[in-house]
């Protein structure tokens, strides 16, 4: 499989979620991030997702993916082979990451940090 390993680089936003949409899973075994970013495009691409169990990402993806330790190979390998082979699972994921997009927005997020900001300087 070495051969058919490619690393795209400078795509723009659009070849990217042509990409991401076309994949079978993603997999995101970060071990130091908080990021969700990456998780939550290709959940917006209806690309279901395994990725690690550490930091804020079960919090925000929810049951909208399939966890594993970043270290675990075999726990990595379970779950791609769990997306492969359960297409019912695949689809729930799917179905569970709808949702969140609509949750995590910019303007929401400036919205709330702003208010933040206000109340402490007011008080």
């Amino acid at each position: 499989m070495r051969h058919e390993v490619k690393l795209l680089e400078n795509l723009s936003i659009t070849e990217l979620a042509k990409i991401t949409a076309a994949a079978y899973a993603m997999v995101y075994p970060v071990l130091y991030t908080d990021l969700a970013l990456p998780a939550l495009q290709a959940i917006r691409c209806g690309v279901p997702v395994v990725c690690s169990n550490t930091g804020a990402l079960p919090a925000i993806l929810g049951d909208a993916a399939l966890y594993a330790g970043p270290g675990n190979m075999d726990d990595i390998a379970q779950n791609m082979m769990l997306v492969y082979k359960d297409e019912q699972k695949a689809k729930a994921l799917v179905l569970a990451g709808n949702a969140l997009p609509g949750q995590y927005r910019w303007d929401q997020s400036a919205d709330g940090l702003m208010r933040s900001i206000l109340n402490a300087y007011n008080n």
